[in-house]
């Protein structure tokens, strides 16, 4: 039998990010987060998430949520698009 040595892969990237909140008023808020992903192999790729939302109460337990989220990557795997534009409503339930 042919002899099997073991593989070992150490993925690292390192990351840069921030999130942001800002409330407007006791009943609405506006918050960003954003962060980077580098490659250690290679440097040109990158990967880029980014959102942006604000949300609103409308009742004492729920409110009402919009953001945009939008994911850069700069070598993307074959068939795949270089970016992602997500706007996403939602009610949120606080129990």
């Amino acid at each position: 039998l042919p002899s099997i040595e073991p593989m070992i892969f150490f993925d690292f990237a390192p990351r840069v990010a921030d999130r942001f909140d800002w409330i407007i008023t006791c009943t609405s808020k506006l918050y960003q987060q954003a962060e980077v992903l580098f490659d250690t192999e290679d440097s040109k790729n990158v990967l880029i998430n980014a959102e942006v939302g604000i949300e609103a109460a409308i009742a004492t337990n729920l409110a009402l949520v919009l953001s945009v989220k939008e994911t850069f990557d700069n070598v993307p795997a074959e068939g795949r698009e270089k970016d992602d534009l997500i706007v996403t409503t939602a009610l949120k339930v606080s129990l």
